[in-house]
Formats: C-alpha cells, structure tokens, sequence
C-alpha cells in the first residue's frame, strides 16, 4: 500500500523536493490478530489564487481580494487491498 501511496506522490505532485515537503507518515495500529488501522498523514502545498473584489474579505496592498474558485478532484471509487469480504477491502461508491 506505502509503495502505491508513494508512486503516485512521485508522479502527480513533483515539487515535493522542490518544497522539501516531509515524507508521508504511516501509522499502523493493530486492533486485532487479523485486522490493522492503517492511518497515512501526507502534507500538501497548494497556491491559493485571489482575485479582485470590491466587497472580498481580503485586503492586500490597499485592494480588496477574494480566493478564487478552483475545481476539486473529488474520488467517486476508492478500494484497498482485494479480499471483498473485509469492509475495507471492497469497492466504495459514492453516491452523488
């Protein structure tokens, strides 16, 4: 799973080292003999774009801004790991 999470990190957010971004964090905590939670922490840097604003709550060298909108990738699937029978395993769909 670390290798996956680590692979995509590689190539969908390239400027890690630019950033010098920390490495993501995993935190395993066995609940029983079969089972584990598995919690990964990974640190992000994203722009926040402002714009213009007569009436936006940001003021910035004698003008006002707002952030902008910007689209969201949001996951409609997620599924970890391929026994079907553990709740964490089979497929999530979200339901729009």
């Amino acid at each position: 799973m670390f290798a996956l999470v680590t692979t995509w990190l590689m190539e969908h957010d390239k400027d890690r080292d630019k950033y010098q971004l920390a490495e993501p964090e995993i935190e395993v905590t066995p609940i029983d003999k079969n089972l584990v939670d598995v919690e990964i922490t990974i640190r992000f840097l994203e722009n926040v774009d402002l714009v213009l604003d007569d009436n936006g709550p940001i003021t910035y060298r004698g003008q006002r801004y707002a952030v902008a909108v910007v689209p969201i990738d949001e996951p409609n699937q997620v599924a970890v790991g391929d026994n079907k029978t553990l709740p964490t395993d089979a497929p999530y769909s979200r339901a729009d």
